[in-house]
């Protein structure tokens, strides 16, 4: 191997249980050179090609874009700026999504307007607007670092050139009838015992998801009946703004239920837990509650509505939720409606 170059094969088991071989050269003077294949004689021979390419002179960076593909820049992304960012566990899950995805195997220079395009309309016919304007968000983020940082030569970004879905209106599914005491009958009989006291928490509190994972006993007062979030290495705040959130005696009997020893309220309240465990746990959940569309973050929705039809301003909730402006609380506005009709008898 020529001085100034490290060549690495990677083996990646795939999550259907393909295997794929990651080949990456480094070599000063040049761009890192990544990827993937089906088989390591077929990752062996790239990296002689690219290698024989740079000794001669012949090797060009606008090469990058026909021979890298959208996977090798999602696994680079993934790897070297998702990961290394606080709270990049939701980004992570969304790349991982996308290797499972036919478009990750094409040529980044085939990656086109109109292959874009498709794309989105085929997530359309599956997910909301919403999730697809953040799935594209990142999509061209990630190309726009490779055009910017890594050496990829596009004459555009393509993903910049694609009209972008209007964003879906307000989820205002809420639990209905006997809904709740079937979630957690269903979240009691659960193998994991965090869910029914994770469930009333979120209920009684509004706390997003990665709050709820994320959650440490040191921010938890018993005895004053409140939880302290602040901003820090260890924990995000999608804002990052600290808040100080109310406990209610149901919440505080949940804590103290699934924790009753005051000597074992260290570290992680759910220990182990992780977004992408609790999403799908939840999810198994609902299936056995026999419940239809409801989602985990349905439950913030449901805690926010609550706090208005109990008479708090929307100054009040804004300190609990966390909501990033008033505005984003205007639609929870109607709840209130009765009670500013009696104010005015």
């Amino acid at each position: 191997m020529t001085e100034g170059t490290m060549g690495t094969i990677i083996t990646r088991e795939g999550t259907h249980g393909d295997t794929t071989y990651q080949a990456k050269i480094r070599r000063t003077g040049f761009p890192m050179q990544s990827r993937t294949f089906k088989t390591k004689k077929e990752a062996e021979q790239w990296m002689r090609e690219v290698e024989y390419g740079m000794d001669k002179g012949s090797f060009r960076v606008s090469s990058i874009a026909q021979t890298a593909t959208l996977k090798d820049m999602l696994e680079t992304y993934r790897d070297k700026v998702s990961s290394k960012k606080k709270g990049g566990d939701v980004e992570v899950i969304r790349i991982n999504a996308m290797l499972d995805t036919k478009y990750a195997q094409y040529r980044l220079a085939n990656f086109t307007k109109e292959v874009v395009a498709q794309w989105r309309d085929e997530r359309l016919a599956k997910v909301s607007g919403s999730t697809v304007n953040r799935e594209m968000n990142l999509l061209g983020h990630v190309i726009e670092k490779a055009r910017k940082e890594w050496g990829v030569e596009l004459p555009e970004n393509p993903v910049q050139e694609v009209e972008r879905p209007k964003h879906s209106p307000h989820r205002e599914r809420r639990l209905r009838d006997d809904e709740e005491a079937r979630l957690l009958f269903a979240a009691e009989k659960a193998r994991m015992k965090y869910q029914r006291p994770l469930i009333v928490l979120a209920i009684e509190t509004a706390m997003r998801r990665a709050e709820l994972v994320n959650l440490r006993w040191e921010f938890i007062d018993i005895t004053k009946r409140r939880i302290h979030l602040v901003e820090s290495e260890d924990f995000s705040i999608k804002n990052g703004t600290s808040r100080v959130i109310p406990l209610s005696k149901r919440a505080i009997d949940a804590l103290e239920a699934y924790q009753p020893d005051p000597a074992k309220r260290k570290g992680q309240v759910f220990e182990g837990l992780t977004e992408e465990a609790l999403t799908q746990a939840f999810t198994r959940t609902v299936a056995r509650a026999k419940m239809e569309d409801f989602h985990l973050h349905d439950l913030r929705h449901e805690a926010t509505s609550r706090f208005f039809e109990k008479g708090l301003s929307i100054a009040e909730v804004k300190s609990i939720t966390g909501h990033k402006s008033m505005s984003a609380l205007e639609r929870y506005v109607h709840i209130n409606a009765g009670g500013l009709a009696a104010k005015l008898d």
